[in-house]
Parts: structure tokens; sequence; C-alpha cells
């Protein structure tokens, strides 16, 4: 049940530390590089290998210049076509992310670990679960998404399979079954002590085990019930029909964060801009009289 990337989130996933690090260092790199000797190249580097905005036309800049940027140029290119191909990906299905695979990052991580006080008395006892446990008092198949649950291997398999249970916006169940396991249960009958058809009984579960009988009939009864709670649900007015991916008006927003972060920026940049050709201005007059 891992949560989904939030928006922030969205803008640094498209690359991994190490890139956002390469990528910072080479542009810091040709600024200070700029900075410190302004003629070596007649191009601003960053606003041309980001922006494609050329000062000075490259092809009569010198052959430094041009070996140096072009390759640069092309660099980018494919890193900023692949960020928005990743960011619009996002956008249309946000990726999930803190996937928990132990049991340890599961104490650690703050959920809530629900499950039946009246079946799991050793658990409720465990020191190792203190603070964490929630009394369901009986089994569900409704599985809420917020909670974690307990319960044997073969249960929560077909709990998390159940319609109810299921993400058919993302084509996967909601939940998953960790690795680890706590404990073991042996399955067992409760018989009287003494019964002349025990031996009959055992015969025939025997049989029937190897005929596979017992399991064929399982899934017959887990696909009837199946088939029951999938028309329950669309009596509700669940629709199991496939999703299409088109970005709503809330997956937009990514972009009109870009969007307005950017306009906020170019207008500081422009009144700037304005406010230092004054100031210049105003000091080469003072100059000249």
């Amino acid at each position: 049940m891992p949560r989904n990337i939030n928006v922030l989130e969205m803008f640094f996933w498209p690359f991994t530390l190490a890139a956002w690090i390469v990528l910072t260092l080479t542009i810091i790199s040709l600024e200070l590089i700029h900075l410190a000797n302004p003629r070596l190249f007649k191009n601003n580097p960053t606003l041309l290998i980001i922006c494609g905005f050329e000062r000075y036309n490259l092809h009569r800049a010198s052959v430094r210049e041009k070996l140096i940027f072009l390759s640069l140029i092309i660099f980018f290119f494919l890193m900023i076509n692949a960020y928005e191909t990743r960011i619009i990906s996002f956008m249309i299905e946000k990726p999930s992310i803190k996937k928990i695979e132990t049991v340890e990052e599961l104490i650690s991580s703050g959920l809530q670990l629900a499950a039946s006080k009246i079946r799991q008395i050793a658990l409720f006892r465990n020191e190792k679960f203190s603070g964490m446990l929630l009394d369901i008092n009986d089994l569900v198949d409704d599985l809420d998404g917020k909670n974690a649950y307990f319960g044997s291997s073969l249960y929560m398999e077909d709990r998390i399979r159940l319609p109810v249970n299921f993400d058919f916006k993302k084509g996967r169940p909601t939940y998953y079954i960790l690795d680890e396991t706590d404990g073991l249960c042996v399955c067992k009958y409760w018989m009287p002590w003494y019964d002349s058809l025990m031996e009959m009984f055992g015969y025939t579960e025997r049989i029937f085990f190897e005929a596979g009988l017992l399991n064929k009939w399982a899934m017959d009864e887990t696909i009837d019930y199946y088939a029951l709670q999938r028309r329950w649900l669309r009596g509700n007015g669940s629709d199991f029909s496939e999703d299409e991916d088109r970005l709503e008006i809330g997956d937009m927003l990514p972009a009109w964060i870009a969007f307005g972060v950017g306009s906020i920026v170019s207008l500081v940049v422009f009144f700037g801009e304005l406010v230092y050709r004054s100031i210049t201005t105003r000091i080469s007059r003072c100059r000249v009289k």
C-alpha cells in the first residue's frame, strides 16, 4: 500500500540524485568560467545550452566555443526531452514510493496493523508490535486502504484479489503481501474423540485431495464469491472498465506550477533589468556632468 508521490516530488523524480548533481555542477562550472573570463565565450552558457538563446551567432564563433557548446546543446536537449516526457507520464499516472518490504519497515512506518485479537492473541502479546495494533474484532473483506492487515497467507491472498480491494485504474491490487512471515498456522479439524466415521472421513479427504477436487471446489467458491462482489459493486455504481489515460484539471497542477514559477521569475528578471539599466544610465549621466 505505498503512497503516490506528491507534486513537489514529481519535479525531482525524473532524474537520480547523481544526475542532478552532474547537471548542476556542469552549469555552475560554465557560469564560473564565463564570469572569470567573459571574453572566453561570446554567448551566455546557461541561456544557450538550456534556453537556446544566442547573443552571438554560434556558427561565427570560435572553434573552441563551437566544440564546447554544440556538444552541450545536444546533451541538454536529450536531457530536457527526457525530463519533460517523464513529467508528463507522472502527471498521467503518479508512481508509488516507499514500498514497505520488511516487518521492521512496517513497524517504523507508523501504520497501524489491523488484526482480530480473538484469533491473534499471541500477536497482541508481542511487544514488538505494541502501540500499532488495531483490533478489528473479526476478519474483514473490505480493506480500508489506510491500515496494514495481519492474517494467514492463504486468507490474505484471497482478500487482496477481491474486486473491492482491487485498483482498476492502475490494474493491480491495492495491497500486497510481505515476504516475511510471523508464525506458522497448521490446518486442523475439530472432531469428536471417538467416531466410527473418522476413518472414512480421512480416506475420503485424502482421495479428494489427490484428485484435486478440494482445490477445484475452493477455486469455484472463490470465483463465485468474486462474481457476487462484482455484482454488488456494480449495483453501487462502480465501473470496472479500463480508465483512459487522460489528463484532468487536477493532474495539470505541476504544469500550472511550472508556468507560474517561470512567469514570476521572468517578471523579476525583466524588472531587474529595467532597474539595472535606469541605475546605470543615471550613473553615466552623473559622470558626464
